[in-house]
């Protein structure tokens, strides 16, 4: 059940963000020990570049991004380590 729910949580997120002022990202995943680190990543060519951090602290992770010149976004939270299914 873990693996199924990271595969789907890790590969297919993609958010649309449109904003003008800093993006908050926050949520919480459960069944992840605290003090993983994950890193949220932005579609760039036809790569992905990282452009934030963050610890899993009692659950919950929050990310906070400015968006590029106001256009819709792709988005992919990831991490690695035993257990991820990008790993």
């Amino acid at each position: 059940m873990k693996t199924q729910f990271f595969t789907l949580f890790f590969t297919i997120i993609c958010l649309s963000l449109q904003a003008q002022q800093p993006c908050i990202i926050e949520g919480n995943i459960n069944g992840i020990p605290d003090g993983t680190v994950i890193s949220l990543m932005r579609q760039q060519g036809t790569g992905m570049k990282r452009i934030a951090n963050d610890t899993i602290d009692n659950g919950k992770f929050k990310f906070i991004i400015h968006t590029l010149n106001n256009q819709t976004e792709a988005l992919r939270i990831v991490s690695k380590g035993e257990g991820f299914p990008n790993t």
